[in-house]
């Protein structure tokens, strides 16, 4: 049965089910998660293995190179990205996007289970865990007091109460020092005992145990027996009894000292200059972010009663607050661009209820979207909602055509339900065609889209395609229905008629229009040049592959050379921190964190609202403080952006090679000739300085002599110069790590190096020199490798307002000039990179979703030509998008080529609504030209309607006030500038087009029309 004619007959049913979709709606809608972007699926996978107290050169040879030779050998490997450092190896790798990671991940962890029989026996089975970005911290909390060793275990204690919460997937403690309970041999002792450090370890280890050993029947019961020797004291531990050769016995107090300390400092955090413990919490993949932090909030205030004074838990960070500004950002554009929309309506319509027929479908279509975010496995976002953003002005597009043939139905005398019925069910077809020519185009964006751009624009495109499908319901049914009941007004006639200005406009068009029709091809020849220069000025814009949003923080870092005293960095630190005391009132919040090579300070602003200076000019008068009252480190300051997916680095230099010191050396010059650059700033440089050490290598042939092998050599030294753990003990709240150590004075020299003696198979001392040499060299502290050979990359971000292009230009030429040996390489990449890598992918998917835009049309037209000339519309954007992105200044990016498939599929509309009329006018015998003329002088009102309610309702958007905004705002302006520049092309230049393929079309068809032969008369005489 017709569905138009249905609704006009049944409005009591099509209002009640239009009530049953809004409660439905609203209730979906709190069940709908929060987030600032959508989750995104990674193909990478960590492996990990760990060879305890190995140099990195070693593990390189003996694990690292193995196990990449294993991935490498797999399908679908894309990347392969190593860091090996003393006693560990990390390998991130990168599988294809067509390679199911799950059945990959799978397969990497049998492939190094089966390994695991090659490597060193000391090697643990390496691991294998799938990376997920979606569970990255959502907020850092910091546990701040005096008091670090308390601190630290207060945050391990409290961790669960986090852990509970209902979304929370993970709780990480970092930073503090832990207690520590160290046993301070005696050495003469132990030579008289005819000990060394690892038999008294052996010992606390095996007294310190409790364990199961059976069980014994009673009655009807089966009780266990447990067997408790845990120590739950200090004296328990100075207690423990040591077996000597001659069955004697002594306890570990007679050869140690006891002391409780805490452990050696490796790091410090201090919150607003006081000493604090950071607590990482991670959410759930697919829970709410905004509701999970509210939920931390409420843990944190009933917590922060709890704690002892001078304890606080303070907020480090939270994105849930930029999600909140950035979805309040884009609901008020959504908000504002509605507002918009039904103001053209009622400034074209001049009616209140007109405007409330069209209007009613904006919001029913909106929650009706709503309901299929839900049950797609969608989010609220950022993308999605600017997604129903962008789609608020294209809403009442197919709702504008339907009302206005039902009003020239209304003018002929016909009633309103008549109307209502034939005027509607006449553009069904139309209507449904141009909301399929603006889906279709992201059909594509489906076949064609990987990574980050299809994980994060296909839920705009899904979006977008349910808030148009949902509105052509609501045009084909309730407003059929409302105008059948609102046209019997009497004042029905007054807004179908058009006003003054109106017929002006109108005047004026016809006259431009007939003058384009007689000097058509000075029409043809001007769109040609402006669409080819506009072509050619792509080429100067400068690129991004997607949009960073600026915080209100600043970064400040310095580094430091391995081996450079913890207590010289940490007066550094201080110094920092005394410089800064002056900017007090303009920091919201300053975290210090100091590592053994590395200062960071990163101090959170206020509001742009509340702040005196700009965060750039504040940075600059911080940097300047810093270089001139501290001498002998140089802090490098910078301001922090949040991008999608992360967001790379704007430039990245990378050097590959197979010796470390020439690529120290090729770093150094790179980092020199960078510094030329006044662009750009925030230059990251990989940690490759060696580390002073001293080299030992034993000779086999004689410790085999002595009863040794290296491996025993490399314990007992271990033992002095690092200590052992034996065991942890729990007492008065607090848990020690018990480690045995030799005196300090023992290990803290060369000439103690050299003067250690070893124990022998025989229980004699024997001098270390006396089977080894020692040698002073540097070994490097981490190896990096990419795909299976050494390479190190500097990263680097260009300064606001200057190009990535221009910047990346002036460094290939920097870098040109640079000497660089035989066997190694330097490339230039980044944002630039990354780009042209992507962009012919984006090119082929603009291209099949014109082929598909035009498939579209010619089922509809059931024409080729026809079509054809719709078609040209789209090159005319060119010229749109080209003024829209040079005068906002925005870079051409992944949301750009978004918004120009977007516009694909829109900026036909018009033309179809233009050349559909033509082709009507044609059939009921009127000439061509003049059916142009009358076609475009009628359909002028609604064309110039949907156009204007389209832009205005994205006009919020584009304008990129929000936090946030970034990402939507370019498809915004491409989109705002390319439908208004098509707009006005369309209406001349399509019936330009138009005429000139029908005259051609003539032209042919006399061309091979056979000639008819001539008649000669006869005359017949009689």
């Amino acid at each position: 049965m017709n569905l138009i004619k249905l609704s006009v007959q049944r409005p009591v049913g099509v209002i009640m089910l239009v009530i049953c979709l809004l409660m439905v709606g609203v209730v979906t809608l709190r069940d709908i998660p929060i987030d600032l972007y959508p989750e995104m699926e990674m193909p990478t996978v960590t492996v990990t293995a760990n060879y305890s107290n190995v140099a990195p050169q070693d593990m390189e040879r003996m694990v690292t190179k193995p196990i990449e030779a294993q991935i490498a050998s797999m399908n679908g490997v894309d990347s392969m990205v190593s860091t090996t450092s003393t006693g560990s190896v990390r390998i991130r790798v990168t599988f294809d996007d067509s390679i199911p990671l799950d059945k990959a991940a799978s397969e990497l962890q049998q492939r190094m289970s089966r390994m695991s029989r090659s490597l060193p026996d000391s090697v643990e089975t390496p691991t294998v865990s799938q990376f997920d970005i979606n569970s990255t911290p959502i907020m850092t909390l910091a546990l701040v007091g005096r008091d670090t060793a308390n601190l630290e275990k207060l945050a391990n204690d409290i961790s669960p109460q986090f852990e509970r919460i209902d979304g929370v997937a993970g709780v990480s403690v970092e930073g503090g020092r832990s207690a520590e309970l160290r046993l301070t041999l005696n050495p003469l002792l132990l030579q008289q005992y005819n000990l060394t450090a690892s038999d008294v370890a052996n010992a606390i280890r095996t007294k310190n145990t409790s364990n199961t050993v059976g069980s014994v029947p009673k009655g009807d019961e089966d009780i266990q027996i447990r067997v408790d020797g845990e120590y739950t004291s200090l004296d328990q531990i100075a207690t423990t009894p040591i077996r000597l050769g001659d069955s004697q016995t002594i306890t570990v107090a007679d050869i140690a000292t006891i002391t409780d300390i805490s452990s050696e400092v490796q790091s410090i955090t201090r919150i607003n200059q006081v000493p604090g413990v950071l607590m990482s919490i991670s959410k759930q993949s697919g829970s709410n972010t905004v509701g999970v932090a509210d939920r931390i909030y409420e843990t944190m205030a009933s917590l922060q009663k709890e704690l002892a004074e001078g304890i606080e838990l303070v907020t480090v960070n939270d994105q849930s607050t930029f999600i909140r500004n950035a979805i309040s950002g884009v609901t008020q554009a959504m908000a504002v661009g509605g507002a918009f929309a039904v103001f053209v309506l009622l400034f074209f319509l001049r009616s209140v209820r007109a405007t409330l027929v069209i209007g009613v479908s904006i919001p029913i279509a909106i929650v009706a979207t709503f309901i299929l975010i839900r049950y797609s496995g969608q989010t609220l976002n950022v993308i999605t909602l600017s997604g129903l953003a962008l789609g608020i002005g294209m809403m009442v597009d197919s709702s504008i055509v339907i009302l206005e043939n039902i009003m020239k139905y209304k003018q002929n005398g016909v009633s309103a339900k008549e109307a209502a019925i034939k005027g509607g069910s006449e553009l069904v077809s139309a209507v449904i065609a141009s909301t399929t020519t603006t889906l279709v185009v992201f059909l594509p964006l489906v076949l064609l889209g990987t990574g980050q751009i299809a994980n994060l624009f296909l839920p705009l495109a899904i979006v977008v395609s349910f808030s148009l499908v949902t509105a052509l319901l609501v045009a084909i049914t309730l407003v059929p229905m409302v105008a059948s009941k609102m046209l019997n007004s009497r004042n029905a006639e007054k807004w179908a008629k058009d006003p003054v200005w109106m017929r002006g406009l109108t005047w004026l068009y016809e006259r431009v229009l007939r003058f384009s029709l007689r000097f058509r091809w000075l029409v043809v020849l001007g769109v040609a040049a402006l669409t080819v220069g506009s072509t050619l000025l792509f080429a100067t814009l400068d690129v991004e592959t997607f949009p960073r949003s600026a915080e209100e923080r600043i970064n400040l870092t310095a580094r430091f050379d391995e081996g450079t005293e913890f207590t010289q960095i940490e007066g550094f630190a201080n110094q920092a921190e005394a410089v800064l005391a002056k900017y007090q009132d303009e920091i919201k919040l300053q975290q210090t964190s100091i590592r053994s090579t590395q200062i960071s300070i990163a101090l959170q602003l206020p509001p742009k609202s509340e702040q005196r200076r700009t965060t750039a000019e504040l940075s600059a008068a911080i940097q300047a403080d810093l270089r001139r009252e501290i001498v002998g480190v140089s802090f490098s300051a910078g301001r922090a952006f949040r991008a999608a997916g992360g967001g790379g680095s704007a430039l990245t230099v990378s050097l590959a090679g197979p010796d470390q010191e020439v690529l120290h050396t090729l770093l150094e010059q790179v980092d020199l000739l960078l510094s030329r650059i006044p662009s750009i700033e925030n230059v990251e440089i990989p940690s490759i300085n060696g580390r002073p050490q001293y080299t030992i290598r034993v000779d086999e042939p004689v410790a085999v002599r002595y009863g040794l092998t290296q491996g025993q050599v490399m314990d007992q030294m271990s033992t002095v110069f690092n200590g052992i753990s034996a065991a942890r003990l729990q007492q008065d709240g607090k848990e020690y790590n018990v480690m045995v150590r030799y005196p300090e004075e023992e290990s803290d020299s060369i000439a103690d190096l050299q003067g250690f003696l070893l124990k022998t198979s025989a229980g004699q001392y024997i001098p270390l020199t006396a089977i080894a040499s020692i040698q002073e060299t540097k070994g490097p502290v981490s190896i990096q490798r990419e795909n299976q050979r050494q390479m190190y990359t500097l990263t680097a971000d260009v300064t606001e307002g200057a190009s990535a292009a221009q910047v990346t230009q002036q460094v290939n030429q920097l870098l040109a000039g640079l000497p660089v040996p035989n066997g190694y390489e330097v490339t230039t990449g980044g944002t630039r990179q990354e780009f042209d890598n992507s962009v012919g992918n984006l090119l082929l998917m603009i291209a099949l979703a014109i082929f598909l835009v035009y498939t579209v049309m010619a089922v509809q037209f059931e024409s080729f030509i026809h079509p054809f000339i719709v078609m040209f519309a789209l090159p005319t954007t060119v010229v749109g998008v080209i003024l829209g992105l040079k005068t906002t200044g925005l870079p051409l990016s992944f949301p750009t080529f978004i918004g120009m498939i977007i516009l694909a599929g829109i900026v036909v509309n018009n033309a179809i609504i233009l050349v559909d009329y033509i082709n009507q006018l044609k059939r009921g015998g009127t000439d061509y030209k003049e059916a142009i003329i009358e076609a475009g002088r009628s359909r002028l009102r609604p064309i110039l309607m949907t156009t204007i309610t389209t832009v205005l309702g994205m006009l919020p958007l584009s304008l990129g006030l929000g936090e946030g905004s970034e990402m939507q705002q370019p498809i915004g302006v491409v989109t705002i500038f390319g439908l208004s520049v098509s707009m006005f092309f369309t209406l001349f230049f399509v019936p330009v087009m138009y005429s000139i393929i029908e005259d051609f079309g003539k032209w042919v068809t006399n061309l091979f029309r056979p000639r008819q032969a001539p008649t000669q008369q006869i005359d017949i005489q009689s």
